[in-house]
């Protein structure tokens, strides 16, 4: 494995994951409410997303609403990082729901429990893509994507959003990329 350094702040383009997404993948309706949120709280109106949160999103649809997004809100930042904020916001988001809190009740706030969960989470959540969490143990998580569309600084930000809400801070996210969508993500905290 030749893993590297995260770094948000490194040039980074999405508009593969808009351009060369499965035309018939989708994810869940309510990651929209992240997009929301965040205009929200840029007192900035949002655009008509949709409302209907376990309904059936177009996947490309919401990739370029996570792109339009950050190029509205953070538009001085480099998008890698506008995209780890956004994010970010997801699990925190998520622990203060009802379903959210009974899964983090289960889990604790042990972020190696939290990590076990995440395969049926992206299960239920997307058409394509895989995730397999190689090791999760006290300070280190190894996490293997295959065919994942979420933009990938994107996808760190939700996994430190984990340790955010665990109360904890990554010392190191590394990746090891063989594609845009499958990569192997070390966390270490």
């Amino acid at each position: 494995m030749a893993f590297e350094s995260f770094d948000a702040r490194a040039p980074f383009s999405g508009r593969y994951y808009v351009a060369q997404c499965h035309n018939d993948d989708y994810t869940r309706a309510m990651f929209y409410d992240l997009i929301r949120r965040a205009y929200e709280r840029k007192d900035v109106p949002a655009p008509d997303f949709p409302r209907i949160p376990f309904a059936k999103a177009e996947r490309r649809a919401y990739n370029a609403a996570l792109l339009q997004a950050c190029e509205a809100l953070s538009p001085d930042a480099p998008l890698g990082l506008a995209l780890f904020e956004l994010g970010r916001d997801l699990y925190p988001h998520f622990a203060s729901t009802m379903v959210g809190k009974a899964i983090f009740s289960v889990a604790g706030r042990d972020f190696p429990a939290v990590a076990r969960l995440a395969p049926r989470a992206y299960s239920v959540c997307n058409r394509y893509g895989t995730i397999d969490v190689v090791t999760a143990e006290p300070g280190l998580a190894l996490v293997r994507f295959e065919d994942v569309w979420d933009p990938l600084p994107f996808t760190c930000g939700i996994w430190q959003g984990g340790l955010d809400v665990c109360g904890l801070e990554a010392k190191t996210f590394e990746l090891d990329v063989r594609t845009a969508v499958s990569y192997d993500l070390r966390i270490t905290w």
